[in-house]
Formats: C-alpha cells, structure tokens, sequence
C-alpha cells in the first residue's frame, strides 16, 4: 500500500476562480511516459475551488487543503502534475520549489518519504508594492447672494492637488481599507475622515498600460479586487494613478455628516468636528428658530404674539436666550420662555424688551397706557408695561403722581464685588458650576458683573479659563440671579452699607 499526502495552503482571492487539476500518476517504472492508460482512475484528483461557489466557503475560510491517495499497487515512484491557472508564482513540495508556469511539471514522490513530518508548503504572498500617484479634486465653500445666504461647495479651479506614496497591494477587504485611509492621511485628512468596511469612497484606477483618462471607477471591494489582482499578477512596477474627488470623501467618510469643506482639504469639517455636542444642538436649535421666525426681505426675525396678534422685533440675544431655554426644556420654537426673571421674556417685561435696542415709535403716559384696554387681563399687562416704561423714560412729576414703581425696580442694580462673589457662589450651589468662585479674580480684572455677563462673548469668557458648558451656565443663571431676592439683598457689613448708601447718594 502506497500512501501520499500533500498538505497545500492557498491564499485564496475573492472573485477568482482557482482552478487546479492535480493529477496522481502511479507507474511501474520512473521512465516511462505517462499516458491516459497510465492513469488510475481512483486516483485522479480534480479540485475546482471558487468564492463564488457556495460549496467553497470552507475552504475559503480554511484554505488548506488535503490531498491523501493510495493505490494497492506496490510502485517504485509517484508521480504529482499540475496545471496551474494562477497566478506567477511557485510552490514548495518536501523541499523543492517548482515554477507554476508554462507547461505542466512534474515531481517524483517516493512512497518511503514521511511526508506527514514534512514542513507545510506555501503559496507565495498574493501581494505587490507599488508607486501610487493621488489627484485630489478640492472644493470651496461659496454662500449664494440671496438675503438668506446658503452654502455649498464649488470645484476649485487649476490643477488638482497630487500626492505620490508607495503602497503595498493585497487582495483582502483590509488591505482596500487602508489604502483609502492611507490615501486620507497622505492629502492630511486623517483627523476628519475614516474609511471603514462600511463607509469607502469611490476612486478611479489607472494600472498601466491603462491612461489616465481611462480609469476605471472603483466603488467598492468587488471592484478593487480587480484592480488589485491586475497589480499583483502583472507586478506593476509603473506609476499607478488614482483620481478622487474631494466631494465623493466629504459625503462618505466624514466623521460628521452634513458639515461644509473648506478651500484646502486639510481643514475640511474641522470647525464641526470640533463642537461639542451641546453646541452642535444650540446651532441646530438656532437654526430651526430662525427658520421660524426670519424676515426674508431685511434678514431680521420676529415674533408674532399669538394672544395679540404683535409683531415683537427679536435681536440676537433674545434669539441667544430663546434658543437656550428651547434646549433647557423650558420653551419651543412657536412659545419663547415664560421665565418671570428673565430679561427678556419675562411675563413683568416681555412685550417691551423683547427687542431692546428697537426704536420706540412714539411717547405716551402711564395714564394713556391703562385706560385704552377695556379687557382687564390687557390692563394688568399694560400696567406691567406701564412700571417698565417708568423706568427707562425721564421722570415728570404728573408722570410720577400717576404711576410710583417700587424701590427695588426703578434703582438700577449696580455690580459689585461682593454681588459677583455671591453670584459665583450661587452658581456652585445652584447652578452646578464647580469652582466658580475661583474664576472671581479674572472676572473682577475685565469688569465682567452678573449684570452683563449675559452679554459678553462666550469666547472672552472661555479666555479666562472657564469650561464652555460652564460658561454657558453661568451667561444664563446671571440674569436670573439678578432679579432674584439674592441679589437685592444688602451685605450686612458696615463697609458694603456705606457703600449702598454713597452709591444711592450720588444716583440721585
């Protein structure tokens, strides 16, 4: 009994078809021809193996095959044939390297040889470095002429921006990934974009001899592996070129979808990628409220008071506050907040500082303001606006018979050191901002109060240290706190008192 066993491991490619016929020819003598009498029947071993087969998954998954034969005939010699349709390459049986090319070979196995304690053959790697050459096609934001201005991207005009690199080509799903990322940190785009199994972009190929202007479109893995198994069996040692186009990578492999490019590549996205993602809602909010509310021929927004039918005006800061209460949960975009301390859209102030910077049309008295309604739900807002008005008007003394607003509105609130303390140590208690009391000294030195801190620039406020989201926090609470019983409540010291006093003094 004759026994041979060959144990070959195959890298095998995907939409390939491997084709081997392996042919076990047992013969009396080693110098005969072999010839179709020669051949045994049993013995004549034809493996057809392809990707595309289903009954080839497993050895897919396992390429080693295993070829056992035996034949009852005592022979001096075995002899194995193969016609390969693979690509250039060889393979190593018991020690000998054979060539896979050109006309079928042969080897002498001899039935004494252990091949079960013989070192595992193998292929040699289905893989090829070659020089690659990237054109980059770069896009532009441009914003349209329109009053509200949208936009989009435009194709840069010149040459498109080349990169060249040395790439090692496989024929897997991992090596199709990292050339496109590999491709994306050439051109310096690593840090916005990924390619993954899931998310590629499209690149044209040109393997020589193929020109430029015939690349072929690769979109996916399938048709990578085309290209990538032209380069490996041809062993290109040309220049490969590949052409991509910016747009194709933006809408694909963007960490943050829906984000704008920049002129240069390098910075495409980046301003998005870099919002939290509290900012990235404010702005989506923001987004929608304008939407809402904007005046398409002047570029201004304003409310319409569904009770009265009022157009109020809005500036940007009422926008700012409208759009922090929506994401607070205390308002939508049709309801602004009904918050009683708020500057701006409080129910004691709402219908005449809704707009604080608007022009007022004309100039009426107190008197004028509570006798014109009959309802009196209408009378007891008007009154509300009434007090307001008195405020910020010049007093008369017939105005001042008709209408006295309390002490503690219609003397302005000053800041003061001990009112920011106090506001900062509310914030930690309150508001959640921890250590703010250690941001007193900064604030102090750039004359930022809680009577104005609503006001300032979150960037100004960022500069000093502050964490945005506390920043945004404290800009919110400081108008609440000012209105508040805390703020109007004097410090017991005898230096503040005198201080109150002077300060009421000189304010009259």
């Amino acid at each position: 009994m004759s026994i041979v066993l060959v144990k070959l491991k195959l890298s095998l490619t995907s939409n390939y078809v491997l084709l081997f016929h392996y042919y076990l020819h047992h013969l009396r003598t080693s110098t005969a021809t072999p010839t179709s009498r020669d051949l045994l029947p049993g013995l004549i071993l034809h493996w057809e193996l392809s990707r595309l087969k289903p009954t080839s998954a497993t050895i897919y998954n396992n390429p080693t095959l295993t070829f056992l034969a035996s034949t009852a005939h005592t022979t001096q010699h075995s002899y194995v044939y193969w016609f390969p349709l693979l690509p250039p390459s060889s393979i190593n049986i018991l020690g000998t390297s054979l060539d896979l090319l050109g006309t079928p070979s042969r080897l002498i196995l001899h039935p004494d040889v252990d091949v079960l304690h013989t070192s595992e053959p193998t292929l040699e790697a289905n893989a090829h470095e070659a020089e690659v050459s990237v054109y980059l096609t770069t896009y532009s934001v441009v914003k349209s002429k329109a009053k509200k201005a949208v936009s989009s991207l435009k194709k840069d005009t010149g040459a498109a921006k080349m990169k060249s690199f040395h790439f090692t080509f496989g024929l897997d799903e991992e090596n199709y990934v990292s050339l496109m990322n590999t491709i994306l940190s050439t051109m310096g785009l690593e840090t916005q974009f990924k390619a993954t199994k899931k998310k590629s972009f499209c690149m044209k190929i040109a393997v020589p001899p193929r020109k430029k202007t015939k690349a072929c479109d690769v979109k996916n893995f399938s048709k990578y592996i085309t290209q990538a198994r032209q380069i490996v069996t041809t062993k290109c040692n040309k220049t490969i070129i590949m052409l991509i186009d910016g747009k194709e990578i933006l809408e694909s492999c963007g960490k943050n979808k829906g984000g704008n490019g920049d002129s240069e590549e390098e910075d495409i996205d980046e301003d998005d990628s870099s919002m939290s993602a509290m900012e990235k809602e404010l702005a989506h909010i923001r987004g929608l409220l304008e939407k809402e509310h904007g005046n398409d021929y002047d570029m201004t927004y304003t409310w319409l008071n569904p009770n009265t039918g009022e157009k109020v005006p809005l500036s940007p800061m009422v926008m700012d506050e409208w759009t922090r209460a929506i994401y607070s949960g205390l308002a939508d975009k049709k309801h602004p907040p009904t918050d009683p301390y708020s500057p701006h859209f409080g129910s004691i102030n709402r219908q005449s500082s809704i707009q604080p910077f608007a022009p007022r049309t004309s100039s009426f008295s107190c008197n004028h303001l509570m006798a014109a309604p009959a309802n009196p739900g209408v009378v007891s807002d008007l009154a509300h606006l009434a007090t307001i008005m008195a405020m910020i008007t010049p007093q008369t003394p017939a105005h001042s018979k008709t209408s006295t607003p309390p002490p503690d509105t219609t003397i302005p609130i000053k800041n003061t050191p001990s009112k920011l303390l106090r506001f900062l140590e509310y914030a930690e208690t309150n508001v959640g901002v921890e250590r703010a009391t250690q941001h007193l000294l900064n604030l102090q030195e750039e004359g930022y109060g809680p009577d104005i801190l609503d006001q300032v620039d979150d960037k100004d406020l960022k500069i000093l240290g502050i964490k945005h989201g506390d920043v945004l926090h404290l800009k919110r609470a400081a108008p609440l706190w000012l209105n508040g019983p805390d703020a109007k409540r004097k410090v017991p010291s005898a230096a503040s008192r005198a201080s109150a006093s002077a300060s009421l003094s000189s304010s009259g």
